[in-house]
């Protein structure tokens, strides 16, 4: 009774997440009713998304209010025609665009010359990133999946926990949740070892 999920051996307590939303009590805007927008792009906790933009070589995306999408610029390839879905985060790239809808699923649109718009793995994910050719996705459980081209192995992702990605043209840096960096790809003038910054500065 006091389980959210009583046929659930490692559901949480109502005592955690009291409107067993998913969300614990300390992270949730509204621990009474469910929360329809992750408190993660509802910033000020009005129900409503975070509006946010992501520019691209020669696109840009955007997302209001409402979820809604909306990509202006070069649509050669597609990479300004977003699905009709709800959003909460967008990446715009060089020729392709991806986003994070409401349920955790990862869209991608646009180029596909390398399987970074078809290849899109399943699963939850809370943040997308978009380079040249390849696109990465960070999950619930914190770790990095990434897909499309792997010229530079900047696909080839470090096995380890963290809270937010970036992705350039060849290459992707992740925040670890203690701080600190880890980046592997190559920069525009040759590869890069994988680099790990473990700098207490930056959290």
């Amino acid at each position: 009774a006091d389980d959210c999920d009583d046929t659930d051996p490692l559901s949480v307590s109502i005592f955690e997440d009291a409107d067993c939303d998913g969300r614990l009590n300390e992270d949730d805007c509204n621990d009474t009713i469910d929360q329809q927008v992750d408190p993660r792009y509802d910033s000020d906790c009005d129900g409503l998304v975070d509006a946010s933009i992501s520019n691209g070589y020669t696109h840009s995306c955007a997302i209001t209010w409402e979820g809604k999408a909306y990509c202006w610029g070069d649509d050669q390839f597609g990479q300004s025609s977003p699905p009709d879905e709800q959003f909460l985060q967008l990446a715009a790239a060089d020729g392709h665009s991806c986003g994070v809808d409401n349920s955790g699923a990862i869209h991608c649109w646009g180029l596909d010359n390398f399987g970074q718009v078809s290849d899109v793995p399943s699963g939850t994910f809370i943040q997308v990133s978009a380079g040249y050719g390849f696109s990465c996705g960070l999950s619930t459980e914190q770790e990095v999946s990434c897909w499309g081209d792997n010229t530079y192995n900047q696909t080839s992702t470090p096995t380890a926990t963290f809270t937010e990605i970036y992705s350039s043209d060849y290459w992707s840096c992740a925040r670890f949740e203690g701080g600190g960096f880890e980046c592997w790809g190559a920069f525009a003038t040759g590869f890069i070892e994988t680099l790990e910054i473990d700098l207490g500065l930056f959290y």
